[in-house]
C-alpha cells in the first residue's frame, strides 16, 4: 500500500481565503463587482487593475491578517479523522516566498488543525506548483486543489488530484480526475481517499 501521505494546497482548501480577501478589498475601498464569482482573475471581481489587486494580494498575504483565516466548511474535523487513520499532510501553497508570511501560515494552520503537516512549502504568490510535485512523480499521491491548472500540473506528474469544486472552475471540465461538489467537498475528498486505501466499502 502506498504511503498515507496526502499533498494539499491551502487556500481554497483547507482555508477560506476568498472571503477574507474580499473583505479585505472592500476595507480598500474598491467596489465589488455582482455576479462575478464565476471569475477566478480577482480584477474582474472587483473595480480595479490586475496590478491593484496583484499588490493587495502581496500584501494580504504577508500581513498578520492572513494568520487568522478560518477553515473550509469541513476542513478541520476530516482532517482529524483521516490524522487519527495514520494520514499526514504536506501542505504546498502559492502565498508567498516572505519568511513573515510563511511564520503567519504555520500559526494559523497550527491553531486549526494542530500538528498534522510534515511540511508547509511556500511558493512566490501566485506561482505554479508543477516544479514542485514532480518532487513526488509518479507516487500516485493524492493532490488537494482547487486551482484547475495547478491539479493538472498534479496529473501530469503521476498524482491523483482531486479538484475543490468552486464557482470559478465549474467551467472545466475533464475526466482525468475527480471534483468534489462545492457543498461539502470534504465529504467527497474523506470517501475517495478511505475507498482508496480499503477503509471503506465502494460504493
Amino acid at each position: 500500500m502506498k504511503e498515507k501521505l496526502i499533498l494539499t494546497d491551502c487556500d481554497g482548501v483547507l482555508l477560506e481565503w476568498n472571503t477574507a480577501f474580499e473583505a479585505y478589498m472592500v476595507d480598500a475601498g474598491y467596489e465589488r463587482i455582482p455576479n462575478t464569482d464565476q471569475h477566478y482573475n480577482l480584477s474582474w471581481r472587483f473595480d480595479a487593475t490586475f496590478e491593484q489587486v496583484r499588490e493587495l494580494v502581496t500584501q494580504f498575504n504577508e500581513s498578520p491578517d492572513i494568520s487568522q483565516l478560518h477553515p473550509l466548511p469541513g476542513a478541520k474535523e476530516t482532517v482529524d479523522r483521516l490524522h487519527k487513520l495514520g494520514f499526514r499532510f504536506i501542505c504546498i501553497t502559492s502565498l508567498s516566498d516572505d519568511p513573515m508570511a510563511k511564520q503567519y501560515r504555520t500559526h494559523n494552520l497550527m491553531h486549526e488543525f494542530g500538528n498534522v503537516f510534515d511540511d508547509l512549502i511556500c511558493l512566490p504568490v501566485g506561482e505554479s506548483k508543477g516544479h514542485i510535485l514532480e518532487k513526488w512523480g509518479g507516487s500516485g499521491l493524492f493532490w488537494l486543489e482547487d486551482h484547475f491548472m495547478n491539479a493538472e500540473a498534479g496529473h501530469e506528474v503521476g498524482l491523483k488530484p482531486i479538484l475543490f469544486g468552486t464557482t470559478y472552475n465549474a467551467h472545466l471540465q475533464t475526466d482525468l480526475f475527480p471534483r468534489a461538489n462545492i457543498s461539502s467537498p470534504w465529504t467527497d475528498v474523506e470517501n475517495i481517499i478511505l475507498e482508496e486505501y480499503g477503509m471503506v466499502e465502494p460504493a
